[in-house]
């Protein structure tokens, strides 16, 4: 039984986005495509009773042949639909009234649709929408068909091919409330976000579900291997120790940055509130220096500044040093880019605006596929890579 548990990550300055009109184009898109789904449905349906018998279905009651389809497009208020499949009797004597009646209920029909994209699609929902379509609601079956759609090209895209190098991958975390056996938990949801050789960036992998732990992040490792990925040069990481694991198991040869941003909100999470700016203005300037030499001579001092009064703070900021050093190795164009996992930060804060007013998701199904609709409409900066 995974175990699920209440964190938030906290949101930074995001990397340039599409404009509002822009994302709200693209997610007009994807309703678009759920429209067209619940309609085609709808005709299917209306059609099998118009004969009595279902698609490819041996009936006595039987009154005409199914003969294909013939296309034809509709204005909605997402934008228009092109080519819709209207399926045809072999008698020509089928019309399907759905039009009409689609015009009269453009807006609830649509609106309707928006939320079974964005909360999940239940057969409930979905016989609320086409109950003003067809005068009846649909069978399970045809509740799965609709919801098809949406989840085939989710999946498609989880299961892509990836290039076999990446120069740099963050990993990190977020959580959102969704509900588990009647009950909000907080879920995680473990990202992958890979930087190329050309210094182009994608999400590479998404995965929902129980908690970071290492037996998550290894499901997500091995997820990346059998898509096509056999290295990484630097992997940038918070401290979770199940993450680091998973991912030293996986990409043993691989260098691994500790996210200075983490690790600074862990040192000073051990000080008086009196001293936190003080010590983080100290971290800041150790961590900005040119020459890692430097770096450690400003740890030295750190020491012999702070170890009497707060050793736990010291403490905690040489567990795991060298790591913190890695970006040194790296050309300085790209020091500032790999230093921390802000780009994966910047990320998750786009996402929780699009989907903090929808609440609670009402499983995990539907929680990934908004968080895909907005990496669908999501645009990187290119970083220097060498």
């Amino acid at each position: 039984m995974p175990k699920y548990r209440n964190q938030s990550t906290t949101p930074t300055s995001p990397e340039p986005m599409l404009s509002q009109n822009e994302f709200y184009e693209a997610l007009y898109q994807m309703i678009r495509g759920a429209v067209r789904t619940v309609l085609e449905e709808v005709m299917e349906q209306e059609l099998g009773e118009f004969i009595q018998a279902g698609a490819y279905e041996r009936s006595p009651q039987r009154l005409g042949q199914r003969n294909g389809y013939y296309s034809r497009d509709l204005n909605t208020s997402v934008g228009k639909l092109q080519d819709l499949k209207v399926p045809r009797d072999r008698a020509s004597q089928f019309q399907t009234q759905l039009f009409e009646r689609y015009s009269r209920n453009d807006p609830k029909v649509t609106a309707g649709i928006a939320q079974m994209f964005f909360k999940g699609v239940s057969q409930q929902k979905v016989a609320a929408v086409m109950e003003p379509l067809m005068g009846l609601s649909p069978s399970a079956s045809s509740v799965s068909r609709v919801a098809h759609d949406l989840d085939s090209e989710c999946e498609k895209w989880r299961n892509r091919a990836l290039k076999s190098h990446y120069k740099v991958v963050y990993f990190d975390g977020v959580y959102f409330p969704i509900l588990h056996e009647g009950q909000s938990s907080q879920t995680a949801v473990l990202v992958a976000l890979g930087v190329d050789g050309l210094g182009e960036k994608e999400v590479l992998a998404v995965k929902v579900g129980g908690e970071e732990s290492l037996d998550s992040w290894s499901e997500l490792m091995a997820d990346l291997k059998r898509r096509g990925v056999a290295s990484i040069e630097l992997a940038v990481t918070d401290g979770d120790a199940g993450l680091i694991a998973a991912f030293e198991r996986a990409f043993a040869r691989a260098k691994r940055q500790r996210c200075l941003t983490h690790k600074v909100k862990n040192v000073i999470s051990y000080l008086p509130k009196k001293h936190k700016k003080e010590v983080s203005q100290a971290l800041a300037g150790m961590f900005a220096q040119v020459e890692e030499r430097k770096a450690r001579e400003h740890l030295a001092a750190f020491k012999l500044r702070y170890e009497k009064d707060f050793p736990e703070a010291v403490k905690c900021l040489e567990e795991d040093w060298e790591s913190c050093l890695t970006y040194y190795q790296f050309p300085r164009a790209m020091q500032k880019h790999i230093r921390s996992t802000n780009a994966l930060e910047g990320l998750f804060s786009t996402i929780r605006r699009r989907t903090d007013s929808m609440g609670l998701f009402q499983n995990e199904q539907s929680c990934l596929l908004i968080i895909w609709a907005v990496l669908k409409s999501t645009r990187f900066i290119r970083i220097a890579v060498a």
